[in-house]
């Protein structure tokens, strides 16, 4: 569901018919996979500290019990692997399995206080038949929902903040993968479930069948699912104005109270190079109706977004602002001559030192035009002198980091390719903002909600978000020694014997993360981690069963008073 949520799978370990053949490959590889897991993380992985620290978490002792738990015949590698992973307590840290297979009931679910009600049903399911939205349950599968639930927890490890582990399990208790599951049930098994219907008391048992999600998936059609461009939460008022069709973010102006508002819904930060151009071009327009119109408010829902491009987010946000912002920081690992997940120091350095000669915007132009950051994951910054410094600057205080300390170390805090955040030139918005968020917000969903409440720019409604705060790398057995070329080698190359490893294992690879993510204030005081933290809101707001049953009231009234 979530940008950073991959495909997975790993088989169990099976032996041969004569019991013997295949277990010493089997060992070796299983060895040489804890051998390239403990040397990533030992090296390239930046929250270690952190983690010793704040969760006792001990790299020996979690490579041990992987080791132990992928030579031994009652432990299939991939739960080995989600014990491994689940440990690290990242959500940007996961085995990536080669294969997947998933399946659904065609409804999703919602804790509201002590009880669980069904917020979603597929208009298209089988269960739409026997079940609607508003119904509580109270079991499923012969348990109390909440037995399911802890117990889907310990089997996902899925672990960070309460309200992320708590959201996460609610929606694996109807949607099962191998990506997050040992096994998961077969295709049309049946499972039982109680329910009872609002104002009821007594409960009523029905059977429902599971779904090959492969075949059926639900994707935009369900408003809770991750990248989905509507949202869960209806119009706000007389909608007077709104966006074409086909826009990759929706927005529309509403009218209430006699006053025009605006809403605008940013359901993902991780787009294709082209869509990223084509989004900020439509919120030029947008912005330019807004302004037409002296909205003086806006809303910003970016409920469910699980990130992607944050430096493209503040891109955006450069038309939601009329003064300038300071952007959250990072720290980043130097390991000798190498910069953790940005390539070799020496080759880094010769290529900004050609950034350095550009005097005019025309040289800077021609220069951006051709550079590989920048017609790729950059391409939407503008490419002008003063881009070219920006990135030269960014740059080169790691290549004088590395002469000053070239033995492994976390760097003080810095930004990532941009301190600031200035409004945009043609363009921008300088009305009051409120951000919705939620549980499910990680990543750069997170850059983007503390960058608007650490500068005073927005008013945060929701719940708090899951602390990913990162960015993230992944070994892949697609990508062996010696890399491609190119300057900037964002992903870390392996060798052959270790691919075959990862394959014999039934791993495509897995992600970590690479630097540790800091808060700043305006005026440039820390304000501590958002790893296993997250981001608060300003004005807490939990979904209720007015919210489910009677069509978001309450969170409307909440975001309406709060204009």
């Amino acid at each position: 569901m979530l940008s950073y949520v991959f495909s997975l799978i790993v088989f169990a370990i099976a032996m041969s018919i004569c019991g013997c053949a295949s277990v010493p490959h089997q060992v070796k590889s299983s060895s040489q996979v804890t051998a390239l897991i403990t040397n990533v993380f030992s090296t390239d992985y930046a929250p270690k500290e952190f983690k010793e620290r704040n969760s006792k978490w001990n790299l020996e002792a979690a490579t041990d019990l992987l080791q132990r738990h992928l030579e031994s015949s009652g432990t299939g590698p991939r739960s080995a692997f989600l014990e491994f992973f689940g440990s690290l307590k990242d959500l940007h840290s996961r085995p990536v399995f080669q294969k997947q297979n998933t399946v659904w009931l065609g409804f999703h679910v919602k804790r509201v206080g002590e009880r669980y009600l069904i917020a979603w049903v597929d208009p298209v399911s089988p269960a739409k038949r026997l079940i609607s939205v508003g119904d509580e349950i109270r079991q499923f599968d012969q348990k109390s929902v909440s037995q399911a639930i802890g117990e889907i927890q310990r089997q996902t490890r899925w672990f960070s903040t309460p309200a992320f582990e708590q959201s996460f399990a609610e929606w694996f208790l109807t949607f099962r993968s191998t990506s997050d599951f040992s096994e998961v049930p077969a295709v049309g098994r049946d499972v039982e479930i109680e329910i009872v219907k609002p104002g009821g008391n007594s409960g009523n048992r029905i059977v429902l069948q599971w779904i090959n999600e492969n075949e059926h998936p639900a994707s935009e059609r369900c408003p809770y699912w991750g990248k989905s461009k509507i949202g869960f939460l209806p119009a706000l008022g007389s909608v007077v104005w709104k966006s074409p069709e086909g826009s990759v973010y929706s927005s529309y102006i509403f009218r209430h109270g006699g006053k025009d508002y605006g809403y605008i819904r940013f359901q993902t930060y991780d787009l294709s190079s082209q869509r990223r151009l084509q989004a900020l071009s439509e919120l030029d327009n947008t912005v330019s109706e807004l302004n037409k119109r002296k909205v003086s408010s806006i809303v910003i829902d970016q409920t469910g977004n699980g990130g992607g491009n944050f430096v493209f987010g503040f891109a955006l946000l450069s038309r939601l602002t009329d003064k300038k912002m300071r952007t959250p920081l990072q720290r980043y690992i130097i390991d000798g001559r190498k910069l953790v997940g940005f390539g070799d120091i020496k080759a880094i350095e010769e290529d900004i030192q050609q950034f350095a000669k550009v005097k005019t915007d025309a040289e800077a132009s021609e220069m951006l035009a051709r550079h590989p950051l920048f017609t790729d994951n950059l391409n939407f910054i503008r490419k002008d002198l003063a881009s070219a410094k920006m990135f030269f600057n960014f740059m080169n205080y790691f290549v004088e980091e590395a002469k000053l300390n070239p033995s492994r170390h976390l760097t003080k805090p810095w930004h990532q390719v941009q301190e600031w955040i200035e409004p945009h030139p043609k363009v921008h918005y300088g009305g009051s903002i409120i951000l919705l968020i939620d549980e499910l917000n990680l990543s750069a969903a997170e850059f983007i909600a503390s960058t608007l409440q650490d500068n005073h720019r927005a008013k945060l409604i929701g719940v708090t978000t899951a602390g990913a705060g990162g960015d993230q790398r992944a070994i892949t057995m697609n990508l062996t020694c010696p890399n491609p070329s190119g300057v900037y080698q964002f992903n870390r190359c392996i060798s052959p014997e270790d691919a075959s490893s990862l394959k014999s294992m039934n791993l495509q690879g897995f992600t970590y993360t690479i630097t540790l993510g800091e808060r700043v204030s305006r005026d440039g005081k820390m304000k501590g981690p958002i790893e296993n933290v997250g981001v608060f809101p300003d004005i807490p707001h939990a979904l209720t069963e007015r919210d489910i049953r009677a069509n978001f009231r309450d969170y409307r009234k909440l975001i309406l008073n709060s204009l």
